[in-house]
């Protein structure tokens, strides 16, 4: 078991990660982390990199998972299923959820993909490993065409019918801090439940067309607070990094009205946490706007947050 003295001092978990040659996609109790979605369509596959882990990680067990698929899911050079699900030999996927203190580390536990000679994907046992690996095979993320606007589809980022591979290690940590999302009412989908999150983000919509920064600020409160925690930073200077507080300041700032119709729930954590994502693409959301880059070039950019049933009121949490 892993006891991690995580609010003592400015400590943080990250999941660091190597990939090449496979889709890879990393995952902490449910909560997409970072893929190599992108490098996969360009038939590559690299990525080297790491994301914030802590602000979905709880006192008790967690899943630690790790998804690969073959490459050949994002080519459509050939139809042939057999083809498509036939894996590079060589190819790996390597992630390690990682403690830092200062300049110390020290891993928590790992996961490392290969591919065997049968050209099957296989994960390798390693002193990190304190529970048995699970694994299964999955579909991948399936969307819809025609949800979103010709110029912002990008045709096979997510393969129609693709499966990939699952492993899960599970984690024991302790001494972390309580956020907001442990204790909330799981989301199962009731129609009053949906209805609330639909007015939350309804809500924040105004306040973005408002460009009103006092009251987002306010309305992400827990989840500034939550960053700053997993970050070390002030929570003015997190809210500043926002990609919308700059477009707010373009006269071409333009928000898209929202057509629930184009939206799917995306529910993880047990139900903790959740949000509307696209059909057509899972990273584009109900908080979208247009602007004029300086380029010239028009833009869409999404902003969300996920949200949790707190004390009976949606709000935003992460």
């Amino acid at each position: 078991m892993s006891k991690i003295h995580a609010i003592e001092g400015n400590i943080k978990i990250r999941s660091v990660f190597d990939m090449n040659d496979l889709f890879c996609a990393v995952k902490t109790n449910d909560v997409l982390g970072m893929d190599n979605r992108y490098s996969a369509l360009e038939g590559n596959g690299m990525l080297t990199s790491s994301s914030n882990s802590l602000l979905v990680l709880e006192n008790g067990f967690n899943d630690f998972t790790l998804e690969v698929g073959a490459l050949s899911w994002f080519t459509d050079a050939s139809k042939d299923r057999e083809l498509k699900i036939s894996f590079i030999p060589g190819a790996y996927c390597n992630v390690a959820l990682t403690l830092f203190s200062g300049n110390a580390r020290k891993v928590i536990t790992d996961l490392k993909v290969t591919v065997d000679s049968d050209g099957r994907p296989q994960v390798h046992s390693s002193e990190f490993n304190k529970y048995k690996i699970d694994n299964k095979k999955v579909m991948g993320w399936q969307v819809e065409k025609g949800y979103v606007d010709d110029d912002y589809f990008i045709e096979n980022l997510y393969p129609k019918g693709m499966t990939v591979y699952q492993f899960t290690q599970k984690v024991y940590l302790k001494d972390l801090p309580e956020w907001k999302w442990v204790k909330a009412t799981p989301f199962v989908g009731k129609p009053e439940q949906i209805l609330a999150l639909q007015n939350a983000y309804d809500e924040l919509w105004r306040l973005f067309a408002a460009k009103d920064n006092n009251a987002i600020k306010r309305k992400l409160e827990i989840s500034l607070d939550a960053w700053s925690i997993a970050t070390g930073s002030d929570t003015n200077k997190l809210y500043d990094g926002y990609d919308f507080v700059e477009s707010f300041k373009l006269n071409t700032f333009k928000m898209i009205p929202i057509n629930w119709n184009d939206y799917t729930l995306e529910i993880t954590n047990k139900g903790r946490l959740v949000r509307f994502v696209n059909k057509s693409d899972p990273t584009i959301y109900p908080i979208s706007y247009d602007v004029v880059a300086d380029d010239g070039v028009p833009e869409m950019r999404s902003f969300t947050p996920f949200f949790a049933i707190i004390d009976g009121k949606v709000t935003p949490v992460i």
